[in-house]
């Protein structure tokens, strides 16, 4: 191997934990005005914080009498996009448990299938959850311990707590310890679509997140500089690793609405200054349907991703916006990106 190679090699991150690495006082998420909590800004050293909350919280709800969470533990969350479940999600994996995010529009049925094929040890849903959520549901009828998630506002933190048992306080200014975490852990466990039959489970290590980070970041020279606007589902790759994970990992920021609303898309990306996102194409099209704003802000480039851009929306995305657009190719099974234009 060469030293240019060698060099290269050792750059690639191994874990997760390296999104932790950039200056603790650069911001890492920005909610908008219709995400909750509303207009929040976390720096890097807040995330971490945050995570290392959650990971306290969680250790003493998931086992009484070790205080731990056995690592490769699967724990299943149903969120919306937001804030709350991309520090669940981070705090999973740090905590060397497997995370296994669902779909939140997903009937009983199908969550049963996801978290009895998984062997889900906790479901993780929303404050505002009751008995007669779908996945609630699902879990009761396996016999699986449900949590919720909250944002406490007048804490300004994270906060667990058992579904039905009012929560504590926040427990914050834990001190973030993420030694244990190993290459080799399975960080994301995700199914495929199961086109050609039943979903199969696609174990995900941190070594396969944190190359892909690394690659999707280096393809597009993400920077500190950049902050992506997205709109993509967490529980899916798209949104985790090719616009969420690949933006920490570049030490940029991430602005994080509640979901893709056509009517406050340009108002809210122009108000927390990103300067590019990444959706599939129908997001593209939608767009295209809709009066863009005047005069167009900042658009480094745009990504398509999940399924072919036509041509047309291609040319028309680029004529529109007068901003790049690249299109990439992924697979769950590969850890979401394997080629992209240039």
């Amino acid at each position: 191997m060469s030293s240019t190679t060698a060099a290269a090699a050792a750059a690639v991150p191994k874990t997760l934990v390296s999104i932790f690495r950039h200056n603790p006082a650069s911001p890492a998420i920005v909610t908008t005005a219709t995400s909750y909590p509303q207009n929040t800004t976390l720096t890097y050293g807040q995330l971490e914080a945050q995570v290392a909350s959650f990971i306290s919280q969680a250790r003493s709800l998931f086992d009484s009498e070790r205080g731990t969470i056995a690592a490769g533990s699967v724990i299943s969350s149903s969120l919306p996009n937001g804030l709350v479940c991309l520090i669940t999600f981070l705090a999973t994996t740090l905590a060397r448990a497997v995370a296994a995010p669902l779909n939140p529009a997903m009937k009983q049925s199908e969550v049963e299938f996801y978290l009895e094929d998984a062997q889900s040890k906790v479901l993780i849903v929303p404050h505002d959850a009751d008995e007669s959520n779908e996945s609630v549901k699902a879990a009761r009828k396996l016999n699986i311990p449900v949590w919720t998630v909250d944002w406490d506002q007048s804490a300004g933190g994270i906060r667990l707590a058992v579904l039905g048992v009012t929560p504590t306080a926040s427990a914050m200014d834990r001190p973030a310890d993420f030694s244990a975490v190993q290459p080799d852990d399975i960080a994301l466990l995700l199914h495929t679509s199961g086109t050609t039959g039943r979903p199969k489970a696609v174990p995900l290590s941190h070594a396969n997140l944190s190359r892909s980070m690394f690659n999707i970041a280096k393809t597009y020279g993400l920077t500190p500089n950049d902050r992506t606007f997205l709109v993509m589902p967490l529980f899916h790759v798209h949104g985790l690793i090719g616009a969420g994970l690949s933006t920490l990992y570049s030490g940029g920021s991430i602005a994080l609405p509640p979901r893709f609303s056509a009517s406050h898309f340009w108002s809210e990306y122009q108000q927390t200054n990103s300067t590019w996102y990444s959706a599939v194409p129908t997001i593209h099209q939608i767009l295209l349907l809709n009066p863009l704003p005047s005069p167009l802000p900042c658009i480094r480039f745009i990504r398509s991703c999940s399924s072919a851009l036509a041509p047309s929306v291609f040319h028309q995305l680029e004529k529109a916006t007068n901003a790049p657009v690249v299109e990439a190719y992924a697979m769950t099974e590969a850890s979401h990106q394997m080629c992209s234009n240039p």
